[in-house]
């Protein structure tokens, strides 16, 4: 029998991934939501979804009679002002008043979630678990003492009445589906330029997706009457911000912000929005408390609640695309309303270029072999509506190319960038490869982008768009083992350099990028030398650029049309090197071809200049007739 759950608050940030954990478990959900608040992140859960103020009258006997468990996520989190008597009406009046309709409708398991700040913290060696004493009440949020105070009375409900109560208690949260957005504001503010320094202090950082598993888990498997912190990753101000802008692809000098400062700049914010009622980025309070480190512990968590323990560059990287692919990123970029092709994109680069692309407000066709993969792509890309379309073809054959511009053509009637990023990678000998190994890793990289191009170039000399060439570093120069993979790839750069010359009185742009050592999809595979497909090996003592980067490197290529452009330190040095020792041979053929020059200029002179003198005897010699007549 299907367990039937109650949640109330599940249009939030944790509400919206509670609810599909759920659904997927194969629970049936009824949803509270409160009156005019954002549903956009649960559009098209099935599940019922009913609207109400838990202050106000609700008909929760009704509600409740055909439920067995309530998870309890409703709650003010406002912190501005600290005192608030609406916030203790909302957390803790409204919270009493759904305990006693639980009660009353006999429901098995009453998941609550509180807050980590009901805790005593830890430093980053000796993370706070769930004992010690409320230290938050220094700070004087009613928003951490409300928690407080309904968390308290809740395990005393336990003990005194049996209530069968199970508090999870998150520390701070970043994932997905955060409209407001609430936490995920660092992310934001990090995408758009907007992050002055960091603070001395630091927190712990938890996956949102982690959390929904540890409050679903919980109506099994929590103990009544136990807290259980929500913990991820424990890192100070400098560590978070320094991950951020490696995940998000960005070069950024963090620099620490002195703990005066950010009091005296906490404090005028303060004065500033008391007399203008507008909440401030930075209380004073806020301010003292960012020098605090905020650790804690998720060990209980993981043992009794089967808690997953996702890296927070997930939870980065998830957010981050979230912000982006729903237009709260207020960036200027130039591809709004462009068509986008991107040959290869259901994994890795291309499938993160495309998601880049679609935040831009671009439409983007999605390509691909694998005829399989739509129902998949179809799901993640749904947000986009219908900006995103997938065209399952094989590029390197004439039919697959031509069908993938056709496909493009019909949906959105134009082409204005093509992006050539298809391509099976390989290694070995040359000698010790299979003539087939030979023919996929060349039809794949360069017949594809030859046939692509070939069909999309009407219609790109249309729009005056652009073509680039997803190449490698292999392209630049030949890396021994992988002979067949650098033909390929030198094979798209001096396409890249022919059809820029082709296409420059027509105004289309032509470039090439060599991506460096980037960070893999773990479902990429490359042909071994038999031609077998193999996990793509790990390269030790190499640290790959993200997929983020590359993307930003893209991008900002394609605004600025540059010709070249080549990623990552070593791939850089590569390119100065191979350019210094091919200099080399320049100066020397050029002084060589001078020479020869100059001795045939020399030869040529003497030349004339005898031709010159005969020509001249010639002329001063008399004719015999003309002696003959002077005599006479």
């Amino acid at each position: 029998m299907k367990k039937r759950v109650f949640v109330t608050g599940a249009n939030g940030m944790l509400g919206a991934s509670v609810v599909r954990t759920l659904i997927q478990d194969g629970c049936e959900v009824h949803a509270l939501i409160y009156p005019g608040s954002n549903t956009s992140v649960i559009e098209g859960v099935n599940m019922r979804v009913s609207e109400g103020d838990l202050c106000a009258d609700l008909p929760l006997d009704e509600w409740l009679k055909d439920c067995d468990y309530i998870i309890h996520l409703a709650a003010s989190t406002s912190i501005w002002p600290r005192r608030n008597k609406h916030v203790w009406a909302v957390n803790y009046d409204a919270t009493l008043k759904l305990v006693e309709a639980a009660t009353k409708a006999g429901i098995k398991r009453f998941v609550h979630i509180g807050t980590a700040n009901s805790f005593d913290a830890g430093t980053q060696s000796n993370p706070g678990v769930e004992k010690g004493s409320y230290r938050a009440a220094k700070y004087g949020f009613d928003y951490m003492d409300s928690k407080h105070a309904i968390q308290t009375e809740l395990l005393r409900k336990f003990k005194e009445e049996a209530f069968p109560v199970v508090v999870v208690n998150p520390t701070f949260m970043l994932g997905p589906y955060d409209s407001g957005p609430s936490s995920g504001k660092l992310i934001l503010n990090a995408l758009e330029g907007n992050v002055p320094g960091y603070s001395e202090g630091g927190r712990n950082f938890v996956y949102s997706k982690d959390v929904a598993r540890a409050v679903v888990n919980a109506i099994d498997l929590g103990r009544p009457g136990e807290c259980y912190l929500a913990a991820g990753e424990n890192l100070t101000y400098k560590q978070f911000f320094t991950l951020v802008f490696e995940r998000l692809g960005q070069k950024r000098k963090l620099r620490k912000v002195p703990h005066f400062l950010t009091l005296i700049g906490g404090g005028a914010l303060s004065i500033w929005s008391r007399s203008t009622g507008v909440p401030p980025r930075l209380s004073f309070t806020m301010a003292r408390m960012s020098k605090a480190g905020s650790y804690f512990s998720n060990g209980k968590a993981l043992a009794e609640l089967q808690m997953p323990e996702t890296p927070i560059s997930q939870a980065i990287d998830e957010c981050a695309t979230w912000l982006r692919n729903n237009g709260y990123v207020k960036l200027g970029s130039g591809f709004a309303g462009k068509t986008i092709v991107i040959t290869g994109s259901t994994q890795g680069v291309g499938k993160t270029l495309a998601h880049a692309f679609l935040s831009k407000g671009a439409n983007v066709v999605l390509n691909g072999r694998s005829a399989a993969k739509a129902e998949h792509l179809k799901h993640e890309f749904s947000f986009a509506r219908n900006r995103a379309v997938y065209a399952p073809a094989d590029v390197s054959t004439e039919e697959g190319a031509q069908q993938l511009i056709e496909t493009t053509l019909q949906t959105f009637g134009r082409i204005d960038v093509l992006i050539n990023n298809a391509g099976m990678s390989s290694y070995g000998d040359l000698e010790d490869s299979a003539p087939k190994v030979i023919r996929e890793v060349l039809d794949s990289n360069a017949t594809g982008s030859l046939l692509v191009t070939h069909f999309a170039l009407p219609h790109l000399r249309r729009t005056k768009g652009s073509v680039l060439f997803i190449s490698s570093l292999a392209g630049l120069h030949g890396l021994g083992g992988h002979s067949i993979y650098s033909a390929a790839k030198m094979s798209m750069i001096g396409l890249a350099q022919s059809l820029r010359k082709e296409m420059q009185r027509h105004g289309v742009f032509v470039g090439y990028t060599c991506l460096g050592f980037t960070e893999n999809d773990g479902v990429k595979r490359t042909l071994a030398p038999d031609g077998t497909l193999e996990p793509v090996p790990s390269r030790p003592g190499i640290r790959p650029a993200t997929q983020q980067y590359a993307v930003n490197k893209i991008m900002k290529q394609l605004q600025r049309k540059k010709f070249r452009s080549v990623h990552t330190f070593p791939g850089r040095l590569l390119f100065i090197v191979t350019r210094i020792s091919e200099g080399v041979t320049m100066f020397a053929m050029k002084k060589g071809y001078d020479a020869e020059r100059k001795f045939l200029e020399k030869l040529n002179r003497k030349r004339r200049e005898t031709e010159s003198i005969s020509i001249a005897k010639k002329e001063a010699k008399p004719s015999g007739s003309f002696q003959e007549a002077q005599l006479k």
